[in-house]
């Protein structure tokens, strides 16, 4: 089980169903199509849970750029809304 350590420092284990569905949240706030949407949701949750299952522990910043690096490969307006939700809702740059 990978523990998963947030920025206030409480620890979690990871739940690869909360990974999925803060990247279809930000694919639907992106427009992006609904008949792509759970391939690319799909595919870079399994590639990030991969890594993430390898850990004893990682950060969830971590985790954040993970995602982030697969989405501005694959659908850089996804990612463009997820930065965005992050810098208006939690203060991140």
């Amino acid at each position: 089980m990978t523990v998963v350590v947030k920025r206030n420092r409480k620890r979690q284990k990871f739940e690869p169903g909360k990974l999925r569905r803060s990247i279809e949240r930000a694919c639907g706030e992106a427009g992006f199509p609904a008949s792509k949407r759970k391939a690319l949701v799909e595919k870079v949750a399994r590639e990030v849970a991969a890594i993430v299952d390898r850990q004893d522990r990682v950060r969830s910043v971590v985790i954040r750029e993970w995602v982030l690096y697969r989405l501005d490969k694959a659908a850089p307006a996804v990612s463009r809304c997820w930065r965005d939700h992050d810098r208006e809702k939690k203060g991140i740059a």
